[in-house]
């Protein structure tokens, strides 16, 4: 089977995932080829070969060719300005793209996001083609809204999402069959040896709604206690504020800030931790990838109620908490922390769940019964 993944910017951090699929699909003996709609970045390093859009004389005639039935629908489906300007400026790499796409004669194109890719779509039905078109419409298109994002499904031969809470809204706007495909990972051999039980983390952007500095907090709160410390790995805007939280209450010298670091050395963080502080509050969080790799290197994690996350974490290990109320949440984490037992209870119990539901060698096959259309 020929496959074409679309992506906005592979391999931006964003799409990690979609490399774990792919890959998955690839031991499966499916043929896979990834095209980006933007320039590559010369910054980003990836295994996989991808193609890049890149100005062609060749388009300029199918451009005007096409340019009319274009306006129109950009028209259309944008309900500003704005987003009537951005499809405007993918018009060219979406059309050399599917060009590309059709003289490559794929069994399907596979739009790894909802939105802008859906041009990718709307060309192809111009060109008459016959490959079958799939869409992934995950928390960002339908939060975003977007009149293309909504034409994209309804013109779509199979969608999808990685969520069953999602289908609540997803009914709202589409009129086909959803299909519900987690996102898997790389499943590890469980290792319940004993860590070291001093140390936590955190992993996300440095962003105000992902809550890092709640993770500060709860450091300060265990340090009554014992000579904890917290390693906090990612970037973002409010890496100043948060070191400077930790100078305020006392913790600096405990807290480790790593900035971005390369996955492997994050999962050896996570084997190190033995709990992992996800307070997040971010809108468009669905079943975070980054949970399912604590879980997979034997950190527990603690995190907030967000969509979907009982999907993945169930509600009976107490381990979805309301860090508004961190008198709970230090109770929780002592216990985890001090109790070896219960640790390991917990820890069976996710990884038990994590084998059932989010092993990528098992959604490929089933992602590849969805391309073929079973």
């Amino acid at each position: 089977m020929n496959i074409a993944y679309i992506f906005m910017g592979y391999p931006a951090q964003s799409e990690a995932f979609g490399q774990v699929e792919i890959k998955g699909l690839k031991k499966l003996g499916v043929n896979v080829d990834i095209y980006s709609l933007s320039s590559k970045n010369k910054k980003l390093v990836v295994d996989d070969y991808c193609t890049y859009y890149k100005f062609s004389l060749a388009d300029l005639k199918i451009m005007f060719l096409f340019l009319p039935k274009f306006i129109y629908f950009a028209f259309k489906t944008s309900g500003s300005i704005s987003e009537f300007l951005k499809l405007t400026y993918l018009y060219l790499p979406s059309l050399s793209i599917a060009k590309k796409i059709c003289i490559n004669k794929y069994d399907v194109v596979h739009l790894f996001w909802g939105h802008y890719p859906s041009l990718i779509n709307f060309h192809l039905k111009n060109f008459n083609s016959d490959t079958k078109v799939s869409t992934f419409l995950g928390a960002y298109d339908l939060l975003s809204n977007l009149g293309i994002s909504k034409w994209g499904v309804n013109n779509s031969d199979l969608v999808t999402t990685h969520c069953n809470f999602n289908l609540v809204l997803l009914n709202n706007i589409c009129r086909k069959k959803v299909t519900v495909l987690y996102r898997g990972i790389d499943i590890l051999p469980q290792n319940l040896n004993v860590k070291n039980e001093l140390r936590i983390c955190f992993a996300g952007r440095l962003i105000k709604s992902k809550g890092a500095d709640k993770a500060i907090e709860l450091l300060a709160l265990l340090n009554k206690y014992d000579s904890f410390h917290l390693d906090i790995c990612g970037e973002g805007s409010e890496s100043s504020t948060l070191m400077l939280l930790a100078e305020k209450l006392n913790v600096s010298d405990k807290v480790v800030f790593h900035g971005h670091v390369p996955q492997s050395e994050l999962f050896d963080i996570m084997r190190n931790s033995t709990l992992f502080i996800l307070p997040t509050s971010h809108n468009s969080e669905r079943l975070p990838n980054v949970i399912k790799e604590a879980i997979n290197n034997n950190s527990i994690p603690l995190t907030t109620y967000t969509p979907g996350i009982a999907e993945l974490i169930p509600e009976r290990l107490g381990l979805i908490l309301d860090f508004d109320d961190m008198d709970s949440v230090l109770s929780r984490a002592k216990l985890l922390l001090m109790d070896n037992s219960e640790r390991i209870r917990v820890l069976i119990d996710l990884y038990d769940g994590l084998c059932q539901d989010f092993d990528n060698e098992k959604l490929s096959k089933k992602r590849l019964q969805y391309f073929k259309g079973y």
